[in-house]
C-alpha cells in the first residue's frame, strides 16, 4: 500500500524520524500487555473458527483505527515537521484499516448465523477490546527507559 516498504520498516522509519535509532527500535522490549494482545490474536487465528479471528483482528482491532491514522500523520507533519513519507506508518494504517474493518463487518454478519455463533463473536470482540485497552494502558503508564533500556 505504501509503495515503499513493509509494515515493520514503516514503523522503524517513523521511530527514526522522531529521534530514535534503528538499533533501538529493533531492541525495544515488548510489554506484557503487548505480548498478551499478540498471543490472543495468534491463538484465535490458529485455533478458533475463521469468523472469530476475523471479528477480533479486523472489527475489534483494525475497525477502531479509521479516522485516527490520518490525524496522527497530520499532527506529526505539522507539529514536528515530519514528511509525508516519514508518517507513512499512519496513513497506510488509515487506508488499510478502513478497508479491512469495514469489509469484515459484512463478512462476519454473513458467517455468524446462529445465536451461539453471534454471541461467541460478541464475546471475542469484547475480550479483544479489553486487551486493546490494556495494551494502550501499558504504553501510557510504562516509563520509556523500561521499554528501551535507555533514558528518554
Amino acid at each position: 500500500m505504501s509503495g515503499s516498504a513493509p509494515h515493520p520498516e514503516l514503523y522503524i522509519r517513523l521511530g527514526e524520524a522522531l529521534g530514535s535509532t534503528r538499533q533501538r527500535m529493533l531492541n525495544i522490549r515488548a510489554l506484557p500487555e503487548s505480548v498478551a494482545l499478540r498471543t490472543w490474536w495468534i491463538w484465535l487465528v490458529d485455533n478458533r473458527p475463521f469468523v472469530e479471528g476475523l471479528a477480533s483482528v479486523s472489527i475489534a482491532g483494525e475497525g477502531q483505527v479509521p479516522g485516527t491514522g490520518d490525524e496522527f500523520a497530520r499532527i506529526l507533519e505539522r507539529k514536528y515537521g515530519l514528511t509525508h513519507e516519514q508518517t507513512a506508518f499512519w496513513w497506510v494504517h488509515e487506508q488499510a484499516d478502513r478497508e479491512h474493518g469495514g469489509g469484515a463487518l459484512e463478512i462476519v454478519a454473513n458467517l455468524a448465523r446462529t445465536d451461539e455463533e453471534q454471541q461467541r463473536v460478541r464475546d471475542i470482540v469484547r475480550n479483544t477490546l479489553e486487551l486493546l485497552w490494556r495494551f494502550f494502558d501499558g504504553l501510557a503508564t510504562t516509563p520509556v527507559e523500561q521499554i528501551t533500556g535507555k533514558a528518554a
